[in-house]
């Protein structure tokens, strides 16, 4: 028999759920948009139960397979037709309390899911299928259910949705990061993380840090030692980004920046692959500043399966010029840097075995 969390729940009408997304293995990344990111792990996010937060990651989680970017792709295309309605539609989610509590303490599961239903409650505005202004009174989930057996199920509006699908722009977070913090303000701090340019970095004060994290640091070197730090020896060990600190003596200031990495954890090695090449396309267009024609020919080159040439290329030719011509790589030309890397490549492409029967077949940077 299931357990209704909250006397405030309003019943909503079967024919507004539109969609059922059943629950899938957890992916070892998870994609998360920078609006969704922004809208719901804001300054209000720090007070949020742990388990709340997993009970999100792992709603976006299930629905990977549906997510897009583009408007007018297939997948986008299909979420209007399945939501489109003259009033408020909903997804509703099924998934087990292990998923997010191993000792499935059902009075932690009961504060998470009561939380986000009250969570972000407000009027938000959808168009229907006549084009028409809809308002709807929600929370972050609705009508939040769980069994004596641990099976857990709610609603999700379709304003949520369609943020958790749609995901241009967007960040790749670590699954691994989510189940290894204990404490929800290093979650938190991880998510704001994630939307920082690693070309620029960040600068950010005390007080900025205390009110938006929920802290009462009074010193720079408080605030690094106890909050920072902890959450940096914890990404540089699961996750695919962390940071360094500086906290430089002219101001109130600490001074962040990010790096991109694989985390030193038992993923699966198509997955370790994935992040190995993100990270390495994002290295060089940051050390280049690369745009337009040259960032997209690195994009593509540096994301198939002889990605690994075109890397050992640009590492050997970055070599060659700091032992050889005692320069910096990011010193030459660029149009002279893509040829000398292309040369390279096909230098290096022509000691495989498969030069020999393919000698044509060499990556083009």
């Amino acid at each position: 028999m299931g357990k209704k969390i909250s006397k405030a729940t309003s019943i909503i009408p079967e024919e507004a759920i539109k969609a059922e997304i059943r629950e899938l293995p957890k992916g070892d990344i998870i994609k998360i948009s920078n609006k969704l990111n922004k809208e719901v792990f804001d300054n209000e996010a720090w007070a949020m139960p742990i388990d709340a937060f997993r009970i999100i990651f792992k709603a976006i989680s299930d629905v990977r397979n549906k997510q897009f970017q583009k408007e007018d792709s297939q997948l986008a295309l299909d979420f209007e037709e399945t939501f489109k309605n003259d009033n408020s539609t909903f997804a509703r989610f099924f998934f087990s309390v292990r998923d997010i509590i191993k000792n499935q303490r059902h009075e932690r599961i009961e504060k998470a899911l009561a939380y986000l239903e009250d969570y972000k409650k407000g009027w938000y505005e959808l168009t229907n299928s006549k084009g028409e202004k809809v308002k709807t009174y929600v929370g972050l989930i609705s009508n939040p259910q769980y069994t004596e057996k641990g099976k857990i199920t709610f609603l999700i509006n379709h304003y949520w949705i369609k943020q958790m699908l749609h995901i241009q722009p967007y960040n790749e977070a670590t699954y691994t990061v989510i189940d290894r913090f204990s404490n929800n303000k290093h979650i938190l701090f991880y998510l704001w993380l994630l939307r920082i340019d690693p070309a620029t970095g960040t600068k950010v004060s005390i007080n900025t840090l205390n009110q938006k994290f929920g802290l009462n640091y009074h010193s720079k070197s408080e605030m690094i030692r106890s909050f920072l730090m902890p959450i940096k020896n914890k990404l540089d060990a699961y996750s695919n980004v962390s940071f360094n600190v500086d906290k430089k003596n002219d101001d109130d200031n600490i001074y962040i920046s990010v790096y991109n990495l694989v985390p030193a954890v038992n993923l699966p090695e198509p997955t370790k692959d994935k992040l190995y090449k993100k990270q390495k396309r994002i290295y060089i267009i940051n050390r280049h500043n690369l745009a337009g024609e040259y960032k997209k020919r690195v994009e593509t080159a540096i994301k198939y399966d002889n990605s690994f040439i075109v890397i050992q290329a640009y590492h050997q030719l970055m070599k060659n010029y700091r032992y050889t011509k005692k320069m910096k790589i990011e010193n030459i030309e660029l149009k002279e840097l893509f040829e000398l890397w292309q040369m390279e490549i096909i230098r290096l492409y022509n000691l495989t075995e498969k030069a020999k029967k393919y000698p044509e077949q060499y990556p083009v940077i």
